[in-house]
């Protein structure tokens, strides 16, 4: 077989890169047109699905390209879900504590960062990267539950009027 890069030429093809593209085109766009259509917990839902799905294909990539591509998936469904959750608090929480609802959400964003790069290292450090994408994954799973775990909640304050200010 041969070889570029010490990758097998058939990666390289313009094939293998067109049909990449499509799928991945196809995806989002599937994930876009429901975001658009659905309200903000819906949408909070299907990013952290999405999310989880790409940390979870952390375990199935076997070259450095299919972590790339990993890579780029599991990147671009940062942005939404931190936009979408930012989206959440200000809808949710009273405008008098908007400031202090979104410094929340930085501070849980720092102490998960921290964590998980705290984690991950020491199970590199300890076994390797493949069992550090484990850990990955995990952290993706815990997310996914706790995201459908509030789903009920989060739609019923929603639904409901927009709480007043703790003046306690």
């Amino acid at each position: 077989m041969t070889q570029r890069f010490g990758l097998p030429a058939a990666l390289f093809s313009l094939k293998a890169y067109a049909a990449a593209m499509l799928a991945l085109y196809a995806a989002f766009a599937m994930i876009g047109a429901a975001l658009v259509m659905s309200t903000y917990e819906s949408a909070f839902a299907v990013l952290v699905v999405a999310m989880f799905a790409a940390s979870a294909s952390l375990l199935l990539a076997d070259s450095s390209v299919s972590l790339a591509l990993v890579g780029m998936l599991f990147g671009v469904t940062v942005a939404p879900t931190l936009i979408n959750g930012n989206s959440l608090i200000g809808r949710l929480v009273p405008e008098s504590q908007l400031t202090e609802g979104l410094a929340w959400m930085g501070t849980g964003i720092g102490i998960g960062a921290a964590t998980g790069s705290s984690v991950c290292g020491s199970v590199i450090d300890l076994v390797g990267y493949s069992e550090a994408f484990m850990v990955v994954a995990g952290f993706g799973l815990a997310a996914l539950v706790l995201a459908f775990a509030s789903l009920p909640a989060l739609r019923a304050f929603s639904a409901g009027t927009k709480p007043e200010p703790d003046t306690a």
